[in-house]
């Protein structure tokens, strides 16, 4: 399955107050969202005026972008995603590209259970991990050294130190260390 698209630092107004049942949203700028064309993501809908972080907002909600018309400056979207309630929102809301629940548990269900040797031990244990050269990571759960290897993974995102990192691999979870809003997957 192929995972959603994400990009840093897409973030914007909405263009026009958005009623319940609308199925695009106008935006300021269309061409800073990523083209669904090449697949389809999730964005975060809340009304930022009134709630600075979309978690205090209860009419937060999740929609699936599907399409996107940079001459008109909409987005064609699927509303009410990942549980949440197609409501209406104010001309004061944002659109903001962010992970989401839906893109960690399909990294987590692509990535992590596929039982690929990732670490070049003959297993499908995670269990040889070097050393990065910005910190060191304590390190639990079967997991044998002590810090992260640039050299064996694929940076998505940026790191600014290994304090940052919520989780290594749980028991099970090959590949993946969780950073916040960053992922590193083993290449």
């Amino acid at each position: 399955m192929p995972l959603d698209q994400y990009a840093n630092f897409v973030r914007s107004s909405v263009s026009a107050a958005i009623n319940a049942g609308d199925t695009t949203v106008s935006v300021p700028d269309a061409s800073i969202y990523p083209d669904p064309a090449n697949g389809a993501y999730n964005v975060v809908l809340w009304n930022v005026d009134t709630y600075a972080l979309p978690h205090q907002d209860p009419d937060v909600e999740i929609i699936r972008v599907t399409g996107r018309d940079t001459g008109t400056n909409t987005l064609t979207v699927t509303r009410a995603q990942e549980g949440t309630s197609d409501v209406a929102h104010p001309e004061t809301a944002e659109v903001a590209l962010t992970y989401t629940q839906k893109l960690v548990a399909d990294i987590k269900a692509d990535y992590l259970a596929t039982g690929e040797d990732f670490d070049g031990q003959g297993t499908s244990d995670f269990t040889n991990i070097q050393s990065l050269g910005v910190g060191s990571l304590s390190v639990t759960n079967g997991i044998d050294a002590a810090s992260v290897s640039a050299g064996g993974f694929d940076f998505i995102g940026e790191f600014q130190t290994l304090s940052d990192f919520d989780a290594v691999a749980e028991p099970g979870e090959k590949g993946y260390i969780v950073a916040e809003q960053q992922f590193a997957r083993q290449t």
